[in-house]
């Protein structure tokens, strides 16, 4: 499996459980980083992978991995901002986006708006950001400016995502909530083996029959909608 942080590697999983590769795909990493997310495609059964990033030497780092592990022909990376994708209309299968939306200043709208436009009919975006719900002291703390050196401009209420995304034909499959930050300090309290298979299993439950407790519990909100 990809590396990262027991929770880098939770939030992974699911937005893929999410996203339901078939197998094949050209997928649009967005916020790429150092493409953790857009190898972890390729483990799923991507074909292509394009990643679009603003930090240049993050994208550097993230192509030797890809290189390094034998898909340098497969994956492409680009300089850009998230608003304005330099991309033709009707490229991608499908659009993954982890923890970037918080840090989009101004038009977070406008997102979606180019997502819709380089996905193909039918293609599917997994969206994860930060939930208002459950942060709601940093919430409180972002509107008085604590957060401005940290970049993180906004956390999201559910209905938030709706107003994104009024003026845009995507069908809104779901928003669940991810990332029981209660139970993930139980499970390393307790010390059990393979808590992490644990965690996500109790979290797919819930995400699956009780969605609306998924989101009060979840430190990030999962957006999963279709072209």
């Amino acid at each position: 499996m990809v590396s990262g942080s027991s929770a880098e590697l939770l939030e992974r999983v699911t937005a893929f459980e999410e996203l339901n590769l078939k197998g094949g795909e050209v997928i649009l990493d967005i916020g790429a980083g150092i493409l953790r997310n857009g190898l972890y495609a390729f483990e799923k059964g991507a074909d292509v992978v394009m990643g679009i990033d603003p930090i240049p030497g993050m994208l550097k780092v993230g192509k030797k991995k890809a290189t390094d592990k034998g898909f340098g022909g497969k994956v492409d990376v680009v300089v850009a901002d998230a608003r304005f994708i330099p991309c033709r209309y009707e490229t991608f299968d499908a659009s993954i986006s982890l923890e970037v939306l918080e840090h989009i200043p101004v038009d977070a709208d406008k997102v979606f708006r180019e997502i819709f436009r380089v996905l193909k009919p039918g293609g599917r975006v997994v969206v994860n950001t930060w939930s208002a719900v459950t942060c709601v002291r940093d919430r409180r703390r972002k509107n008085a400016g604590y957060f401005k050196d940290d970049f993180y401009y906004k956390f999201y209420l559910p209905g938030e995502f709706k107003t994104l995304l009024e003026n845009i034909d995507f069908k809104m499959k779901k928003i669940r909530g991810h990332s029981f930050t209660l139970l993930n300090g139980a499970l390393k309290r307790v010390n059990l083996p393979n808590s992490l298979k644990l965690e996500l299993a109790i979290e797919r439950a819930t995400r699956n029959y009780i969605p609306l407790l998924s989101i009060l519990l979840g430190q990030y909100l999962i957006v999963n909608v279709e072209k």
